[in-house]
């Protein structure tokens, strides 16, 4: 089932194909997303799933970040300044124990900034075993 979002998606996917020509690469995988990135793969490319109309999110995957936009107009006029940024190589990830902090630099200049930060458990034993010891 499609709705006018859906056919924003698809539009908007038909036109950086047709605006970048060589330079983007775009991929549609099995289950219903799209993958942009620059050709060269030498950038962080992002992924879009939208599931249709009786979804209100758009699952967003920017390199190891997961951004939900809500499924509305203006997300994908955001979604796709996001797409101009992977494909001309404006999303830099950095990554140092614990966190990761994600920049984008968006065509008009401004700049985003995610940071994902990873706790760390320590493993409990749930039970316990008696030392070793050798047989004589």
């Amino acid at each position: 089932m499609t709705d006018e979002l859906s056919n924003r998606l698809a539009a908007l996917t038909h036109h950086l194909e047709t605006e970048f020509g060589q330079a983007v690469l775009i991929e549609r995988p099995d289950n219903g997303g799209v993958r942009i990135g620059d050709a060269a793969e030498a950038g962080i490319p992002i992924t879009w799933n939208d599931h249709g109309p009786g979804t209100p999110l758009l699952h967003v995957d920017i390199g190891r970040h997961r951004v939900p936009l809500q499924r509305t107009a203006a997300s994908i006029d955001y979604l796709e300044q996001i797409a101009r940024a992977a494909i001309t190589g404006q999303i830099t990830e950095s990554r140092a124990p614990g966190r990761t902090t994600l920049t984008i630099t968006l065509p008009d200049g401004t700049t985003t900034t995610e940071h994902t930060y990873r706790l760390s458990f320590t493993r409990t034993p749930t039970h316990t075993h008696p030392p070793y010891t050798p047989a004589p």
